[in-house]
């Protein structure tokens, strides 16, 4: 395996997953799965253990995060953003 910008940006996505489900990458791709199988909502995803946030716009936040860190797994590394993009929506 080489290391390039599209493992990094993978990296990136994996981590920010998990920290906003709370779940071990093993059990990240079934919760995916599930998620998006059956409609996305913050409900759904973010870690139980954390406290659901009580303002509009943090949550709209949280789930422009998680949006774009599934863009930071997709399975082929040409469709993934670059960190600049990543980097550049985030902080719009």
């Amino acid at each position: 395996m080489i290391a390039t910008d599209k493992c990094d940006v993978y990296s990136f996505g994996v981590v920010a997953l998990e920290t906003i489900g709370g779940k071990h990458p093993g059990d990240l791709l079934s919760s995916l799965n599930h998620s998006t199988s059956h409609g996305t909502t913050l409900e759904h995803i973010l870690d139980k253990r954390l406290p659901y946030p009580t303002d509009r716009s943090i949550e709209k936040e949280v789930m422009l995060v998680y949006d774009v860190a599934l863009t930071c797994i997709l399975t082929d590394p040409k469709s993934r953003p670059t960190m600049k993009k990543v980097s550049w929506v985030l902080s719009r």
